[in-house]
């Protein structure tokens, strides 16, 4: 896919659909304005009924050769004092999404607002979740042009546009094809795209360096568990500055302590941490940012079998606390635990882990935002700010001390789930800060946000891509 930057007025360009915003209440913009001379007057002549404007509401129009393209699309922004990073990046998705089947093949946007966000959100049209549909939905749409924008602007938001639809393709595989080391060979190649530096360990690394907790939730599959070790250094005498841990359980039947069968399949999502981890790592390498930056990926199936771990079992986790089982269904934690503790023992200075944690933070949340736990208020602004400046927002949970008090075992350092299903998603979040080694830490529990549903009318159902744009603005903000 093409991307480029070109002077307004598009209708003057060579592209054969182009598409517009409008806002609600409020008379034509001055890029509609010249549209509506060069119609003739046309768009003037409609109605609020016929060109509403409401938020992300699309007219299609046809300009019956008063311009050379053959389709205009016009979408609503809604209020303009309403207008804000989420709603411009979904006027822009949606937009393209109902240009896609109309056998086009060049696309002009002239849209308000951050270009970049315009060009992440027309990429996010291009994604469709139908890989193993016999006939697959296609688009003849092959460039992209952006008004009021820069080829800077313009490849950033191409880059990271790719990255977030690369994470939807890997949430969507079903994990009888992505595997672990599937997952692991994915890994090797965003790096190579990249030019990051990878490093795979297997099950005998983990077991030398103490790992067992990440070793236990494996234990019951067939398909052995690596740690992916994704990292950009351009400055390699310098520590990282920043530590991207993603929960990668590739498929998650609970274990012993199985889940019902409603919803299991959904499970082949449970590894959309360790997806987003890799394609933001391969963002922040293609981009060259001056910022070290360390990916880890903790890749591992979650089995019934003989050998699968038990609820009542003890194990030892890398930094020596050890943990009473009491769900073999509260699996990422385990896996998240060792894993942090890996990225904080290289050096990373900061650290953000993101995981399908939870289903409780769905209960508290919704699909609107996803839930953040912190050590660390200075680290956590800077979280939510990046998430703000892309639209994806970020809600922070209490972890004051007393919910220390959910995760104590009489027999062993902690628990991995509490009795009960008060404060699940806290419970989660205050597990994992005991392997955090001190460091500063927020964690991004994305259950509820890493999915696409009915609430994102316009949207391509399926992965989300959360928070890919939000981890590529953070380490842009810590250079």
């Amino acid at each position: 896919m093409n991307a480029k930057p070109i002077p307004a007025p598009i209708f003057s360009s060579s592209a054969e659909a182009l598409v517009y915003g409008r806002f609600q209440d409020e008379p034509l913009s001055e890029s509609l304005t010249q549209l509506d001379a060069a119609l003739d007057g046309a768009i003037g002549q409609m109605g609020d009924k016929e060109l509403p404007g409401k938020k992300h509401a699309v007219t299609v129009l046809t300009p019956l050769g008063r311009i050379s393209a053959k389709r205009i699309a016009i979408v609503g922004l809604g209020k303009q004092a309403d207008l804000d990073p989420r709603t411009l990046t979904h006027a822009a998705t949606v937009a393209v999404r109902e240009l896609k089947d109309k056998g086009i093949a060049e696309v002009a946007i002239d849209l308000p607002g951050d270009p970049r966000l315009i060009v992440e959100g027309a990429y996010m049209a291009l994604f469709e979740p139908d890989a193993y549909h016999k006939e697959r939905k296609t688009t003849t749409i092959s460039t992209l042009c952006f008004a009021n924008a820069n080829e800077s602007e313009v490849e950033k938001g191409r880059i990271v546009g790719e990255a977030i639809n690369f994470c939807r393709t890997l949430v969507n595989e079903p994990a009888n094809s992505l595997t672990p080391t599937a997952l692991a060979d994915q890994a090797q190649q965003a790096a190579e795209r990249s030019g990051l530096s990878l490093t795979v360990l297997d099950e005998d690394d983990m077991h030398r360096l103490g790992m067992c907790c990440l070793l236990a939730v494996g234990r019951g599959s067939e398909k052995r568990a690596k740690l992916i070790v994704m990292s950009h250094r351009p400055n390699p005498d310098q520590p990282y500055k920043l530590a991207l841990v993603g929960k990668g359980v590739t498929f998650d039947t609970g274990g012993i302590s199985i889940k019902p069968t409603e919803g299991m399949g959904a499970m082949k999502g449970d590894m959309a941490g360790a997806a987003a981890t890799i394609a933001a790592m391969e963002a922040i390498g293609r981009l060259n940012l001056p910022i070290n930056v360390l990916g880890v990926a903790p890749a591992v199936e979650n089995m019934p079998d003989g050998a699968a771990y038990r609820p009542g079992d003890v194990i030892k986790a890398m930094n020596g606390k050890t943990v009473e089982i009491i769900t073999t269904d509260a699996e990422g934690r385990l896996a998240l635990a060792d894993a942090l503790t890996f990225a904080a023992r290289q050096g990373a200075e900061r650290i953000v882990d993101l995981a399908t944690l939870t289903g409780a933070v769905g209960i508290a949340l919704g699909p609107y935002a996803t839930g953040a736990m912190t050590n660390n208020p200075e680290l956590l602004e800077l979280v939510r700010s990046a998430g703000e400046s892309v639209g994806e927002r970020i809600w922070e949970l209490p972890a004051w001390d007393d919910y220390s008090q959910l995760i104590k075992s009489p027999i062993a350092d902690l628990k991995n789930a509490s009795a009960n299903r008060r404060a699940g998603a806290i419970a989660g979040g205050v597990f994992l800060k005991e392997f955090v080694e001190d460091r500063p830490w927020v964690h991004l529990d994305i259950a509820s946000t890493a999915t696409v549903g009915e609430h994102q009318p316009g949207m391509a159902q399926g992965p989300s891509g959360v928070p890919v744009r939000a981890l590529v603005r953070l380490a842009e903000s810590l250079v």
